[in-house]
């Protein structure tokens, strides 16, 4: 289910739905990335939901907590990736946005297949943001509607305690080279 979230909380009057469906516990994972938004304070959340007892909670490395099936534990995203880790699967929630408007989704585990190739269209004037993780050798084979150069492999930073298997970025898509219609397809070529 998805509900009205009050942006208030975020030190306004903003409010937005928020919610995503759930998925079955035999494609839950124990390792997930998480890539900060541009939500304002109190920054992203993350909520981690046990389904086996006894299940541990790492954050970048740290053991944070350990919680038993049905309780959940409530993480925060300060920096620009996290990577949480759990010893049993369990879903990962993040609370995320841009300023007080939020939005929520559940994560993929990391070893999920993934995409080679994704679209969106732009839909308004606003900022957009595209949020990419990917493996360590895939940071500069990417495509944006087949031309190289645009998503570079410096703009890439290893993700906080993978042993640099992983690497984020996230990039600002200019307004004057991608306006309000356009489609945007994004590839990686490995």
């Amino acid at each position: 289910a998805d509900d009205l979230l009050n942006g208030g909380i975020f030190g306004s009057t903003c409010r937005d739905l928020a919610g995503d469906q759930t998925i079955p516990i035999n494609v839950l994972g124990t390792q997930y990335i998480a890539i900060k938004s541009n939500l304002n304070f109190p920054n992203d959340k993350l909520f981690i939901t046990a389904v086996v007892n006894n299940t541990t909670v790492s954050q970048d490395g740290v053991l944070i907590t350990t919680i038993n099936a049905g309780q959940s534990a409530t993480l925060t995203v300060n920096n620009p990736s996290t990577y949480v880790q759990t010893s049993s699967p369990a879903y990962v929630y993040q609370l995320a946005g841009s300023g007080c408007e939020v939005g929520a989704a559940i994560l993929p585990k990391i070893d999920c297949t993934g995409s080679g190739s994704i679209s969106v269209a732009r839909s308004s004037n606003e900022s957009l943001y595209i949020t990419l993780l990917v493996k360590n050798g895939g940071q500069g084979n990417f495509l944006i509607n087949n031309n190289s150069g645009i998503i570079t492999a410096p703009q890439f930073s290893t993700v906080p305690g993978t042993s640099g298997q992983w690497y984020f970025a996230k990039i600002l898509l200019s307004l004057s080279t991608y306006p309000n219609g356009s489609i945007i397809k994004i590839d990686n070529t490995t």
